[in-house]
């Protein structure tokens, strides 16, 4: 597998409904960046890192389009839609057996129950359970949101 088949494929669009009623829209793109084991020499698996990029072409880190998201069912949407663009475009990279490692908001690990099945969008997709590492990103936990 080359650095260019890691980079961005098969992007995907969100929009946010901003102060005002103004709307940003970001094009959002997995990166992967492989995780090797000692122990195998080799890839074991890869995380999917998300980016985005405006009309204008600014691009975006995930800590900054989470900011554009920054409470309730948009911070739920647009991380969902990251998981799923990243467990699509994994499966597009045919790595065989390795590991998808996904990033997920602490605050959609406690709201889980309102956007949906995980498990049910890995079967839809073709992934396996046992395929994916699930880390809490680290950023301030808010209870009130």
């Amino acid at each position: 597998m080359t650095a260019r088949d890691l980079a961005a494929s098969h992007p995907d669009t969100f929009f946010v409904e901003g102060v005002g009623g103004t709307r940003s829209e970001f094009r959002l793109s997995s990166h992967f960046q492989p995780i090797f084991s000692f122990a195998h020499r080799r890839p074991v698996g890869y995380e999917g890192l998300i980016r985005g990029t405006d009309p204008s072409g600014k691009a975006y880190l995930a800590t900054e389009l989470l900011a554009k998201a920054p409470a309730g069912v948009a911070r739920m949407q647009l991380d969902r839609q990251c998981r799923v663009l990243h467990v699509g475009n994994f499966q597009r990279l045919g790595v065989g057996e390795s590991w998808l490692f996904l990033n997920v908001d602490p605050f959609i690990a406690v709201q889980g129950q309102r956007f949906g099945s995980f498990a049910q969008m890995l079967e839809e997709n073709g992934l396996a359970p046992h395929r994916v590492a699930v880390e809490l990103i680290e950023t301030p936990f808010e209870t009130a949101r």
